[in-house]
């Protein structure tokens, strides 16, 4: 039988910042029994500052000099030779959740439109979402979800009211988004 692969990508998270490798603060239960019962890299280097090119190299195994993705509105080509693809034609069933910053997602982007292109380099599955910010004018399955709820409009009035901020000021501001926390994209 095959071993299940689960690859979690968090975002903006330095490697300290898990209850199981010493932060005095933060707990983690949940990654924290991940990493015992998984592999926990703990001496990893990015090969971009970058979102997308770092992503990218992740799921091609190039570099951002052999790849030719070097900023953050590069998408994955679709012949791209990626691992989740070499996994499905190993006998995985491939599923990709969350934010994957693989095609765009720019002001008022379908991430449904990019469905094919995600079954191309390999996923069977998908549900992408886009980063906080996308949701004031993207579609996603995460932006369907909170409107079912009757959440969407008050999100999106919050981000835009904050995005009209003083950079200085936005860019400081640490609050909970108005929304409830079981509600949140890694609920």
């Amino acid at each position: 039988m095959k071993p299940h692969i689960l690859f979690l990508f968090t975002d903006q998270q330095r490697a300290d910042c898990l209850s199981c490798a010493g932060h005095p603060v933060l707990k983690t239960p949940h990654m924290d029994r991940l990493a015992a019962e998984g592999v926990r890299f703990t001496n990893c280097f990015t090969t971009s500052p970058l979102c997308v090119p770092a992503r990218q190299t992740v799921m091609t195994g190039l570099y951002p000099h052999n790849s030719n993705m070097w900023q953050n509105d590069a998408e994955t080509p679709v012949d791209a030779d990626t691992y989740v693809r070499r996994l499905r034609e190993a006998g995985y069933r491939t599923c990709g959740i969350g934010k994957h910053h693989l095609y765009r997602c720019n002001q008022g982007a379908n991430l449904y439109e990019h469905e094919s292109k995600f079954r191309a380099i390999g996923f069977d599955h998908i549900e992408p979402i886009g980063g906080t910010w996308s949701n004031t004018t993207c579609t996603s399955p995460y932006t369907d979800y909170l409107k079912s709820l009757g959440l969407l409009d008050g999100l999106r009035e919050y981000l835009l009211e904050l995005e009209a901020k003083p950079d200085q000021e936005r860019r400081y501001t640490a609050e909970a988004l108005p929304l409830p926390a079981e509600h949140y994209p890694d609920a």
